[in-house]
Order: structure tokens, then sequence, then C-alpha cells
């Protein structure tokens, strides 16, 4: 029932709700995981619909689960639903941290959906948060987080999330004049359009088509509230209720990971064997970084979570205050996107006065387990 409460939902059809209270009904009065699954569904489509005056008796309820079943993918969900109600009363900061902790649970219990939709929501939130502060490094996060939804969607080959994905991005490119990158998506988008339901999406992507050329003749497309809360959080709202489908999980095999300071002397390494044993690709690396992280530190490109292909080999670079965290490996995945920025939440900022004891004062042992890089 709740997979039909989604298809109504998605319909805009009143039978939404009715489907999900039904599902909640038959399974209410046990403390299990399938009753935990129906009320965040349940919950969730109170959220997507800004139902907020009946969320809190259902959050309620979700929480006492959460503490009687002392799962990771329960306490996973409850940190979503809470981020997502503090998103939509506009406690930024409070989303912020229950979303990046689901994020966590998730990327540990291997929940791809729950992966995508707190990459999604932490996306909406920046770019809320750039609306009012007008700061670069808030678009830079919103791109970040937005641009592992579009990975996520590739790796699972999902075109309604992926074209969702494409055409936000293109808006936000253009807002940073990146005009080329902006009209790459749109084309991209008319690509896969005959692999999904693009008649009924049509006026909405010809809606920021029509943005990007005006801003591009006009040299400049300033983000406004009447278009994020027209057409970009109603398209990220839709985003949220498409499932992935099912997939082999593919093992991101990590080669070595850097913490390195603004003036790109490292702080912490640790490298596979063989990056150990080829001190020039390794010496590469290191003045490659330092002189792309002048870039990525500081000006419009500031807190940019970007990807490099050196000599075969992938580095996703990840901003912190006064440094850079690089997770170097084979290839460039969702994966190792949400690793990167995991230890950049982790550590927050380099020292400024570096001491050569190839050690952080915070702990990351158990990403490093989760990247099998321990």
């Amino acid at each position: 029932m709740t997979e039909i409460g989604n298809i109504y939902y998605l319909m805009n059809d009143p039978r939404a709700e009715k489907s999900f209270l039904q599902a909640f009904e038959i399974k209410k009065n046990e403390t299990s995981l399938f009753k935990a699954f129906i009320l965040f569904e349940l919950i969730h489509f109170y959220l997507r619909t800004e139902q907020l005056d009946k969320v809190d008796a259902y959050l309620k309820e979700m929480r006492f689960l959460a503490r009687e079943l002392e799962t990771l993918s329960v306490n996973a969900s409850l940190d979503y639903l809470l981020g997502f109600n503090d998103m939509l009363q506009q406690n930024f900061s409070y989303a912020i941290k229950y979303l990046q902790s689901s994020l966590e649970q998730a990327h540990l219990s291997k929940n791809s959906d729950l992966i995508l939709s707190n990459n999604i929501l932490l996306a909406a939130i920046h770019l809320q948060r750039y609306r009012i502060n007008e700061k670069d490094e808030e678009l830079n996060n919103a791109l970040n987080y937005l641009e592992t939804a579009i990975k996520l969607a590739e790796e699972f080959d999902h075109v309604q999330v992926l074209a969702i994905g494409l055409v936000i991005r293109a808006y936000l490119n253009a807002s940073k004049g990146e005009f080329s990158k902006a009209f790459d998506d749109l084309e991209q988008i008319k690509e896969i359009s005959d692999r999904m339901d693009f008649e009924q999406w049509k006026q909405e992507y010809q809606t920021v088509v029509d943005l990007v050329v005006k801003g591009e003749k006009e040299g400049k497309l300033k983000v406004q509230e009447e278009t994020i809360f027209k057409y970009i959080l109603p398209q990220i709202k839709s985003m949220l209720s498409f499932k992935l489908p099912e997939r082999k999980h593919r093992k991101s095999i990590v080669l070595g990971l850097l913490v390195i300071n603004d003036s790109g002397i490292p702080v912490f390494t640790k490298l596979s064997k063989n990056l150990e044993t080829d001190k020039l690709i390794l010496s590469g690396l290191i003045t490659a970084i330092s002189h792309f992280s002048e870039s990525i530190i500081s000006g419009k490109d500031k807190g940019r979570l970007r990807e490099i292909l050196y000599e075969g080999i992938w580095l996703t670079t990840q901003p912190v205050k006064n440094g850079l965290v690089v997770v170097i490996a084979e290839e460039a995945t969702a994966e190792i996107r949400i690793w990167a920025s995991s230890i950049a939440n982790r550590i927050k900022e380099v020292p400024a006065i570096v001491e050569m004891k190839n050690e952080l004062t915070i702990d990351i042992d158990d990403i490093l387990k989760q990247m099998n890089f321990s």
C-alpha cells in the first residue's frame, strides 16, 4: 500500500494519504521493522506535503520504535525525518546535523534510497541558505550534494532522478555564470528523454531552459526566491518519491587518503602499498593537489567537492577550513564522494600550524573501516 501511496502522491491524487494510513492501521499494534518502514513512509508523505500538524504524533511513535528496535536502519530513518522536519521549519543548522548523521548511518547500512534522499535534502537546505545570505560556499555545498545524488542516479540508471538532478544543476551552474555547463546538462536530459515520461515534465524543463537562455543573454542569472519555491523545491520533493532499483553493490577501491593544509603540505597520509612504492606518483599527486587547491579553497569555487583524473587514478577532493581532504581511488563513485564529505565533516579544519606527526586529532577510524582502509 505504501508504494501505491507514493504513486498517488506523484500523481497529486488525494487517495495517497488514505493508502499510507491503511498500511499503518494494519501494523500499528506491532513493534517491528515492517511497522517502522510503514511509519517512515507515512511521515515522509506528511513532510513532502508539508502537513506539519500531523507529523509530531507519528514522529513520537517513530522515536519509540527506534529505542525498542535499536537498529541502524531505523535510527538512520528517524534522523532523516527529524532533519526533514527541521528543514521545513527553517531550523537549518539542526536539520544539517540530523541529515549528516542519517547519511553516515545509511551508508553503513547500505541503504541507497536513504543515501540519495539525504543528499537531496542537504542540497535543498544549502540552496535555501544561499538564498538568504548569498554566500558562494552555500551554493557550492548545494552543488556538492546534488552532484552526489546525480552520480547515484547514473550508477543505478534511474533516469527520472537523473533528469531532475540535471535540470536543477543546470539552473545552479547558470547562476554561477557557467552557462556552457548548464547547456550540457540540458542537452543530456534531451538525450535520455525517450527513456522517461518526458511529456508530463516538459513544462518545468522548458521553464528552466528559458531562464538559462535569458540569463546567458543578460550575462547573469540570479537565484530568485520565486524560482526556488515554485520550481526547484517541488522538483526536489518529487525526487524524494522515487526508489532506486536493486543492484549488486559495486566495491569502491581506495588507494589513499591525504589531508593537506592550504600550502599543499600533507598533515595526514595513508596510502596503499601500490602508491607507497611509487614516490614519483605520490610527489606528482601532492603537487597537482596543491595547485588545484588554490582554486577551490577560496574564490567562487570555495567548498566545492571536485574529482580530478590524474595518471589513471581519481582524486576526490573536499575543502575544509585551512586545507583539503583528498581520497585517492580507482574510480570516482558516489560512495567515494560520501567518504570524502564524511571525513571533511568530521575534521572540519586543518590546524594552521602543522606538526609532522601524521595523525589527526579527530577519530576517523570508523570511516576508514568502511573504506576497507583501516
